[in-house]
């Protein structure tokens, strides 16, 4: 048979591309050998190459690997993101990144307003923004709640004294059901967050389940004293908040507090990673069918702990455990046979 296109027969089309195939493999095993990489495997997965070439000890990432790298993990909105700053007074916090930094008539002297100021032109998340977040040129954080109510990433905050025995309590849970994650030390040392990524954006009401399912098994093994270190999840809202992003989180490895041992990733024991990035590259996301099989496993409203909702303005929290205990009011008959109940959402 002939292709009428090129005028040339099928057999000498096949004999071409196998050729050409040959020719790349012999380029493409010599390239490998002069990287220092293994010769790959059958069933190795193309899009493994990152981390396959972060293994390798002799051959760092590029500045752009990594910025790459990073994103794909921590993941929230890229139409703005919350900058690091500092007063003369000694006031310091994050607000939305805007165009208009010091020269706004409203908020120029107060970037705490900045989230109600009516003339904001946020700034859009891109690669060099993350490049001086690295850098140590300046420090950002993102907001994990989406536009659509739904999330990439599930972060516990842990802080007080305690927080890295109840941290391990945590990771311990999340190793019990096969969850990879990562354990960071917090920008002030003081604390620490532990890092779960999802393969697909999930609705974030169902990222908080899976938070409080995993939460309330690590109480159940620090039973004696709880887990007074816990301070919310990330994302805090289920739902966005009117005129707001919902809470923000600091993103880790900013240079200047890294220098210190902050802000980096720890193992349980609190010894920081030689290899920053090539433990981060081997973290596991999660599908949606895995959350769904955890959730199935506990009955919920039965055995899992309520989670404090906050807002962007409120930071302060009451935790279930502190809450009072509250007076039941009995209610004498006689009663309806039937009531008819609707559930939703």
């Amino acid at each position: 048979s002939v292709n009428p296109e090129r005028k040339v027969c099928e057999p000498e089309l096949l004999k071409e591309a196998l050729a050409e195939c040959e020719q790349l493999r012999a380029e493409n095993k010599i390239l490998r050998k002069q990287l220092g990489l293994s010769q790959p495997n059958p069933e190795t997965n193309p899009l493994n190459v990152i981390q396959e070439i972060n293994s390798a000890n002799s051959i760092p990432l590029s500045v752009a690997q990594k910025i790459a790298l990073f994103r794909s993990y921590f993941r929230g909105r890229n139409d703005v993101y919350a900058l690091r700053w500092e007063g003369k007074d000694g006031k310091k916090g994050y607000s939305p990144a805007c165009t208009h930094d010091w020269d706004c008539p409203l908020c120029s002297h107060d970037r705490s307003r900045r989230s109600r100021c009516q003339n904001r032109k946020f700034l859009s998340l891109t690669d060099q923004a993350i490049r001086d977040h690295l850098s140590g040129k300046s420090t950002i954080g993102i907001y994990p709640l989406l536009t659509d109510e739904t999330c990439f990433l599930l972060a516990a905050d842990f802080d007080k004294k305690n927080w890295l025995e109840d941290a391990r309590s945590f990771l311990q849970v999340c190793k019990e059901h096969d969850i990879d994650c990562l354990l960071e030390r917090s920008r002030s040392g003081k604390g620490g967050h532990v890092w779960i990524f999802f393969e697909h954006s999930i609705l974030a009401p169902l990222a908080r389940s899976l938070g409080s399912v995993l939460l309330t098994k690590a109480m159940e093994q620090r039973h004696q004293v709880g887990l007074d270190s816990y301070d919310r999840l990330f994302p805090n809202q289920d739902t966005m908040p009117k005129g707001g992003f919902g809470n923000l989180i600091a993103l880790p490895l900013q240079r200047e507090p890294r220098s210190r041992g902050n802000s980096v990733f720890i193992d349980k024991n609190g010894d920081l990673y030689e290899d920053q990035w090539s433990v981060l590259s081997r973290v596991r996301k999660m599908t949606e069918s895995q959350i769904h099989k955890i959730l199935e496993l506990v009955e919920f409203h039965a055995e899992v702990g309520e989670i404090p909702l906050i807002t962007d303005e409120d930071e302060t929290p009451i935790k279930p455990w502190e809450k009072r205990e509250r007076k039941t009011h009995r209610i004498k008959g006689p009663f309806p046979e039937k009531v008819r109940m609707t559930l939703a959402n």
